[in-house]
């Protein structure tokens, strides 16, 4: 009876197993093929009639498919699908080159720069009261006073003044000295540097003439809100917009009256940490603004450390073809960035939390949050330039507040740098499809633990290398600075 039963199921496995066999209609992977591109699962699913789709939705999920849906597919599929993907993005590539690039060859900023720079502050010359040669109060209020006034107001200049300039100054409140109690009381009085929190809303009494008539609202502290201005980074210290501020005259005269008028009765002082001049010129020929800020640090130290900061604007567009090809790829963007958007969402639905794991995917995700961050920057910057340009230009006995649009633009490039570069980054995604671009990554990946603790090394020895250079140097010689500032 055993025998009978063992020869039923020996029969029965060897019928259920059979398929398995070499010899059996299922295809043979042979050793030297590569296991991610066979052939492993032969799933026969029989299509209902009623539920086939039309050729438009089936022309959709070709679009719309990656190769992170084609693994179980042949060589061939997982092929034209990257191909797909190359060329799509090959189209996104050109369109953010050109916006990026584009514009930086048909706009001369670097020469405005330079002109302007070159023009108002020489860099070389015999007078002692030029900008560069700045090291005390006496001489910083010398220039405002001589230089800084004819360069603003030249007659038939090219570069003409926006509005009205500003002069603003930050303080710090008097704090006890902790020193030893041999130090006479008189001596224990300190202005520290420059922070938020130890900075001074007192308002200034005028010494000389208590009845001040031009430069009233100077002598009263007000903050950010209403002087509209962004914070400052200097050397020392980054500055608030907060502080006590004066909107110039349109003339020389008026302007002259009213910084003879702060000079005289003593609106800066020993607890004075920056004096920041504000304004903005514009260069017809050239259909440039240039947002000019210049930066007066006077630190606990002693002495006076002076710095110009120079934006171009191109804010008003004369519709050139070039601007016109700009424009349009803009809006191509947009759709690329669409495209993009609704792609990796399809493919975290599809995956799940493993999306994340992915090197690849982190840098997709990067280059879209990148692309929104600069549509929408993009955006705010163009609402703040038609607001500025209604109130800061029509009427002209106002501040313009540019300082803040070139604050923006700057973050704007800064952003489409990044997308820039990751975007190229992104191109080995689809070259590493080749075998030889393979091994090398397979080669990086093996060598990836080494590279960290090389990198690691590095660092300390050139964190010891700053840190000796400093400390040997850093009191004698400007070159070297903090570590922050070196590294």
């Amino acid at each position: 009876m055993d025998e009978e039963l063992d020869e039923v199921f020996s029969a029965e496995m060897d019928e259920e197993f059979g398929r398995n066999l070499p010899g059996s209609e299922q295809p043979d992977i042979t050793q030297n093929q590569d296991p991610f591109f066979s052939n492993r699962f032969d799933i026969v699913v029989p299509e209902d009639d009623g539920k086939k789709d039309n050729c438009c939705v089936n022309y959709l999920k070709k679009f719309w498919a990656t190769r992170n849906k084609k693994i179980l597919q042949d060589k061939e599929t997982i092929i034209r699908t990257t191909v797909q993907e190359l060329l799509i993005y090959a189209g996104f590539i050109t369109i953010i080159l050109t916006i990026a690039l584009l514009p930086t060859a048909y706009l001369q900023t670097y020469f405005f720069t330079d002109v302007v720079q070159q023009f108002a502050f020489p860099l070389e010359s015999s007078d002692k009261e030029t900008f560069t040669k700045i090291h005390d109060r006496p001489a910083m209020w010398n220039f405002i006073l001589s230089d800084f006034l004819n360069s603003l107001y030249k007659e038939n200049a090219e570069n003409r003044l926006v509005g009205r300039p500003r002069i603003r100054q930050v303080r710090v409140s008097s704090i006890d000295c902790q020193l030893p109690r041999r130090v006479p009381d008189h001596l224990r009085h300190c202005f520290p540097t420059f922070s938020a929190e130890l900075e001074n809303r007192d308002p200034i009494v005028p010494t000389i003439n208590k009845s001040v008539v031009l430069s009233k609202p100077a002598w009263r502290w007000r903050s950010a809100s209403e002087s509209g201005i962004d914070s400052v980074p200097g050397t020392i210290a980054t500055y608030t917009g907060s502080g006590y501020y004066l909107d110039l005259g349109l003339t020389r005269q008026v302007t002259s009256e009213m910084l003879t008028e702060l000079h005289t009765n003593l609106w800066t002082g020993e607890s004075t940490r920056a004096v920041i001049i504000d304004f903005t010129l514009y260069n017809a020929n050239l259909n440039f603004f240039s947002v000019v800020q210049l930066l007066f640090e006077t630190p606990y130290t002693g002495g006076v450390i002076g710095s110009v900061d120079i934006h171009p604007l191109y804010l008003i567009h004369r519709h050139s073809l070039s601007e016109y090809v700009v424009f349009v790829c803009e809006i191509i963007s947009l759709v690329f960035v669409a495209y993009y958007i609704v792609k990796e969402i399809i493919s975290i639905f599809k995956m799940g939390l493993s999306y994340f794991r992915g090197f690849w995917h982190l840098v997709d995700f990067l280059v879209i949050s990148l692309c929104v961050a600069c549509v929408g920057l993009n955006i705010y910057n163009r609402s703040l330039v038609m607001g500025i340009l209604r109130q800061g230009i029509s009427s002209l006995d106002v501040y313009p507040e540019f300082v803040h649009i070139a604050h923006m633009a700057l973050q704007y490039k800064r952003l489409l740098a990044l997308l820039v570069f990751f975007s190229l980054i992104q191109i080995f995604k689809f070259i590493s499809f080749s075998e030889t671009m393979g091994q090398l990554t397979a080669t990086i990946n093996y060598a990836l633990y080494d590279m960290i603790g090389f990198t690691v090394m590095f660092g300390i020895i050139f964190a010891a290398f700053v840190q000796a250079g400093t400390l040997m140097f850093g009191s004698t010689s400007s070159e070297f600075k903090s570590f922050d500032l070196s590294a």
